[in-house]
């Protein structure tokens, strides 16, 4: 599945704004410095859910500071830091879903299924996709 956002210009800076300001007070600051952008599928994997189930939900402001302290130096990172971190992640991406609706962002999607040429069994080079159509 390929997904997108679709925006107005007289929105767009609004939108960066807010969410710039949730990713400071979710997380402590700034994950990703300069023009790049936090990226869902990097956010939300199946790893994310388990890790954000190991422990019952923390208070927001205490998981901001646990999640800053896995960012900030990940290595020695205690279960309840990680679980926080996860945990944000989530409430960031619902917060980012809620703007999409204030701000009248249009969702794009399309989904893709393997080429009916390609014997799964024997792969003889990049996975090629099509769109899927209805017959």
């Amino acid at each position: 599945m390929l997904a997108g956002g679709a925006i107005h210009d007289t929105q767009r800076w609004a939108f960066g704004q807010d969410s710039q300001t949730a990713e400071e007070r979710l997380f402590g600051s700034r994950v990703i410095l300069g023009p790049r952008e936090l990226k869902a599928r990097k956010l939300l994997n199946t790893q994310t859910f388990r890790q954000a189930s190991w422990l019952p939900s923390l208070p927001r402001q205490h998981g901001a500071e646990l999640a800053g302290a896995v960012l900030d130096g990940g290595a020695n990172s205690t279960r309840e830091q990680i679980t926080a971190l996860a945990q944000t992640r989530i409430d960031y991406c619902h917060f980012i879903m809620e703007q999409c609706s204030t701000h009248a962002v249009r969702l794009l999607a399309s989904l893709y299924a393997p080429s009916a040429g390609v014997n799964p069994s024997r792969p003889s080079g990049p996975a090629r996709s099509e769109p899927l159509r209805r017959t």
